[in-house]
């Protein structure tokens, strides 16, 4: 029963708690994002709704969802400003590509493009960021 051990396994607990974290960093972005959009530019609604998301996001994962006790060192600082600039730099051109030359509702393209950036963000943060020391 192959199936039943992924459902076992650590991997998939951390995406699921991660799935959580991410839903409420997500609905905090989405919020943020919505209420700016109709008073400044798009990208600047984005970072906003991002940064405040991305908050919430960080100390959650660190003490829930990896159960990272350590204490924040240069590498994991790094890493984690490396991989959110990177997820920054993703979701911006997401949002770029999406309204201005799709020409796709920018809600609509706020979700596709947050639910790719979320699963580079889950993998950084297991692999990289929060790994076990």
């Amino acid at each position: 029963m192959q199936v039943f051990r992924l459902f076992d396994s650590q991997t998939y607990r951390q995406l699921i708690k991660y799935a959580l974290v991410g839903g409420l960093a997500f609905i905090v972005d989405f919020s943020v994002f919505s209420l700016l959009v109709r008073e400044v530019h798009y990208q600047i609604a984005n970072y906003c709704g991002l940064f405040t998301g991305l908050l919430i996001n960080y100390l959650l994962s660190k003490v829930w969802v990896f159960e990272s006790r350590y204490n924040v060192n240069q590498k994991e600082l790094v890493s984690f400003i490396s991989f959110t600039a990177f997820g920054f730099l993703l979701s911006g051109l997401g949002m770029f590509v999406g309204i201005e030359l799709l020409r796709i509702h920018e809600q609509i393209t706020k979700f596709c493009v947050a639910c790719l950036v979320f699963f580079m963000n889950f993998l950084a943060r297991k692999y990289v960021i929060f790994k076990k020391r």
